[in-house]
């Protein structure tokens, strides 16, 4: 056996030259991150109105039947618990990775005209006038009106329908 080989042996076996592991170690680790972050998003989201004399503020979670991050009001005195997120970006991020809604890589088109596209980091739907592609609207950050924009992006909790 040649020691090129036996070195490339070694490295596929979980061991380099220098004895490093961790590069056969990170891809389990991985797997168990996003398995533990994709659990916290089947968990119910809780809004909590009582228990301590915070001020009501605006929190997200992930409706895993809509497949969507609502936004709901909680107290900012509760610590962000299981199915909470500070930001509807890290909701989405965290547990609808492949939505529309975060897909602001594409670019023309052969249609111009107004349309709609989400902004993470205003939260809101932004009207834009530029060019499309018809056939990629309804998998990309490209809407025909503010109100389908708000509804597949912005979405509220319903917490009447879930109380």
């Amino acid at each position: 056996m040649t020691p090129l080989l036996f070195l490339q042996l070694l490295y596929l076996a979980g061991s380099s030259f220098y004895g490093d592991t961790n590069l056969v170690m990170a891809a389990p680790q991985q797997k168990s991150l996003a398995k533990k972050a994709t659990s916290r998003c089947h968990q119910p989201i809780q809004r909590r109105l009582t228990g301590c004399t915070g001020v009501p503020e605006f929190r997200y979670g992930f409706n895993k039947t809509a497949k969507r991050c609502v936004d709901y009001e909680t107290l900012d005195c509760h610590d962000l618990t299981g199915n909470e997120f500070e930001t509807r970006e890290e909701c989405l991020q965290t547990c609808h990775v492949n939505s529309p809604c975060l897909k602001n890589d594409w670019a023309g088109g052969d249609t111009y005209g107004k349309w709609y596209r989400y902004d993470s980091e205003t939260d809101s739907c932004e009207e834009e006038h530029s060019y499309y592609i018809k056939s990629e609207l309804s998998r990309l950050n490209i809407f025909k009106s503010a109100r389908q924009c708000r509804k597949k992006c912005t979405p509220t909790y319903d917490h009447l329908h879930h109380e």
